[in-house]
């Protein structure tokens, strides 16, 4: 695609952002057959979701009986969880190589 077709493209993605309200952004991945946001961030979760309810569930039953959990324990859980999703027979394998959670 030359440098002008480029320029031009560009130009009508801005017009028609500012005519449709859509962010230029959004008609640019559009455009590219580029994933949305939210598919992109549910591709990234670490956790399911039934699985993230479970969690929650617990913590929340764990508080309720007077035993709030440390915010510091809740990778090693999700990391628990993973393990078990990834083991044929749901028993905890330590030598298998499972990512652990990322910070945020």
């Amino acid at each position: 695609m030359s440098p002008a077709h480029q320029r031009l493209v560009r130009t009508s993605d801005a017009i028609r952002s500012r005519s449709t309200g859509i962010p230029a952004s959004t008609l640019w991945r559009r455009a590219n057959d580029k994933p949305s946001v939210a598919d992109k961030a549910a591709n990234q979760q670490y956790l399911t979701p039934q699985e993230e309810q479970a969690l929650v569930e617990y913590i929340l039953r764990l508080a309720d009986s007077g035993y709030p959990l440390p915010v510091k324990f809740l990778r090693s859980l999700a990391l628990i969880i993973v393990r078990q999703r990834s083991s044929i027979f749901q028993i905890t394998d330590p030598s298998l190589k499972v990512r652990p959670p990322g910070k945020n």
